[in-house]
């Protein structure tokens, strides 16, 4: 369980990035993509930045998920990852979830499965 402090971290992180994409401001989004991505950055970060990928159009948003999605990833990385492509409508979220199977554990795995059982249209996937 994460500590209150870390949960106010998060809070402010994501409502820092939200903001910002909400209120026009061009450079944010780009950071938050950067962010995301950078293996280097704070967990807490790379999490708020992921959640604001949903805000993207899938096409950009796919691949730096994908990414986050990595095995190497931290696992609060890769949840927000998973979490925030449910998040999109596109017939695209099932393949670029389930081309990462072969290397999820066990637990990923059943993650992967509850997000993808969500939505009917993918449950055939």
């Amino acid at each position: 369980m994460p500590s209150a402090r870390r949960l106010v971290s998060l809070t402010l992180a994501i409502a820092f990035f939200s903001l910002a994409v909400l209120c026009g401001d061009d450079k944010k989004p780009a950071d938050a993509a950067v962010v995301a991505v950078d293996e280097k950055a704070d967990t807490t970060a790379r999490v708020a930045a992921i959640r604001t990928l949903a805000r993207h159009p899938f096409a950009d948003a796919r691949p730096l998920l994908a990414k986050c999605l990595e095995v190497r990833q931290p696992q609060p990385v890769q949840l927000a990852a998973l979490e925030t492509l449910a998040t999109f409508d596109a017939a695209g979220v099932p393949e670029a979830v389930l081309a990462l199977w072969p290397a999820m554990t066990p637990t990923r795995r059943a993650a992967v499965l509850d997000a993808l059982l969500a939505r009917p249209a993918w449950r055939g996937a």
